[in-house]
């Protein structure tokens, strides 16, 4: 668990570490594999906001509320580059391809395009009249989309710093941007509850999405291209053929939807929930959602490994978990049953099975009576500190004060009886 709220997150491009940020200025690695925290990181003086990786994964950038954006080295945990310019906290980062230039967009309305490599500032874009929401680079690493609560998105030329269009047409702040695969459109999300596409580069608007009854704040492509997901705050996560032009509610949830993330295969959307419950939308024809439930407030943060056979989420209740995306099973602990007294040990923490856990929320009792018939036989140490179980031919011991695997070996034969 985080000590506090988690601000945000970033998978690693190769998907074996997970960064994350909260209120206490912190940034922690952890072991996605076992659920180890590698290394902390600080030296913000305010609340970090946004966090991401290179795309090598050599780095990681952090953007903060105390007005810098710093880069880390990742393999030894140095701070390397202080990025200082911004008057106001830092909002939002991006990383370009080529991985040496980066923007950063916050309250100050200015946009600062950076070498990462010698630290300097490259640019400073200036142009928008409020805070900025929204930064994003085509692929190709030529232009920058930046997004602001004055209605207005900016495309700028990263080498020049120029800016190539105003996109006008929404009428109330811009929350999110995204270019597609191919960079020929770009998808934007406002207030205004709408989405909207534009052409790229004359940036000619190719159709505006009122069917949110609400905010709409997140937006992104399948990685085909075709399809357009929509998350928005009255509570639906929608899915847009761009082909046929028609558009269909995958599913709707308690509360809003602040974020939403498309898995790489494009076959499940992910959207948290206000209700502690994040939910993975099939894009198919199923239509019954992979509910991720163990959180015990809001879900404020959603992102797929980038193999896709995972996903990690982030809650108000202080915790990041990692789930299997094919099930929603918690990917760090197996579910396990200790007797004397009976307990099960599962993503929710220890349970007695006379305990509210059977007896909670119709997703809440079906994932319990699920854990229970997939629980391992196992034995806790005579402390309570260590706990062992055999599953698959692994023995494997766990930690629980500290919550992560420190031992697994295979075992030869069947195991009938375990004492730690």
């Amino acid at each position: 668990g985080h000590p506090y709220t988690v601000s945000s997150m970033s998978f690693h491009p190769a998907g074996k570490m997970l960064a994350v940020a909260g209120f206490d200025q912190n940034i922690w690695l952890w072991d996605v594999r076992t659920q180890r925290r590698m290394a902390s990181y600080k030296g913000h003086g305010a609340t970090v906001i946004k966090i991401g990786f290179s795309p090598d994964g050599k780095f990681l950038a952090t953007a903060s509320r105390d007005r810098t954006v710093r880069i880390w080295d990742v393999r030894s945990g140095a701070q390397v580059r202080v990025l200082r310019g911004h008057t106001n906290a830092v909002e939002g980062i991006a990383y370009a391809g080529d991985g040496e230039t980066l923007a950063s967009g916050g309250s100050d309305t200015t946009i600062r395009l950076w070498d990462v490599v010698t630290g300097n500032q490259r640019r400073m874009l200036v142009g928008h009249t409020a805070e900025i929401t929204g930064l994003g680079f085509n692929p190709g690493g030529t232009l920058l989309a930046s997004a602001s609560l004055d209605t207005k998105v900016r495309l700028w030329d990263v080498r020049s710093g120029t800016l190539v269009r105003l996109l006008q047409g929404h009428k109330a702040g811009v929350r999110s941007v995204d270019f597609s695969p191919d960079g020929k459109l770009l998808a934007t999300a406002s207030h205004d509850r709408s989405a909207r596409l534009w052409a790229i580069p004359g940036a000619q608007p190719r159709g505006a999405f009122s069917d949110h009854g609400n905010t709409v704040f997140g937006v992104a492509f399948t990685p085909d291209g075709r399809g357009l997901a929509t998350g928005g705050g009255d509570g639906t996560t929608r899915l847009r053929d761009l082909r046929r032009g028609t558009s269909r509610v995958l599913g709707r949830q308690p509360g809003r939807v602040y974020i939403i993330d498309v898995n790489p295969r494009g076959s499940l959307v992910g959207a948290p929930g206000s209700d502690g419950v994040a939910r993975l939308w099939p894009t198919g024809t199923e239509t019954k959602p992979v509910a991720l439930v163990g959180h015990r407030a809001e879900v404020n943060y959603l992102r797929f490994s980038p193999d896709g056979k995972l996903v990690a989420t982030t809650s108000d209740d202080g915790t990041v978990r990692v789930w299997h995306a094919t099930d929603g099973s918690p990917h760090w602990r197996a579910p396990v049953l200790v007797p004397n007294p009976p307990r099960l040990l599962t993503h929710m923490g220890w349970r007695r099975f006379d305990d509210e856990g059977a007896a909670g929320p119709a997703e809440a009792r079906a994932s319990w009576q699920r854990a229970v018939a997939r629980a391992r036989l196992g034995s806790t140490t005579d402390d309570g500190k260590h706990l062992c179980f055999v599953s698959g031919g692994t023995l494997e011991r766990w930690d629980l004060v500290g919550d992560w695997r420190s031992l697994r070996r295979p075992v030869k034969g069947r195991v009938e009886r375990l004492l730690a």
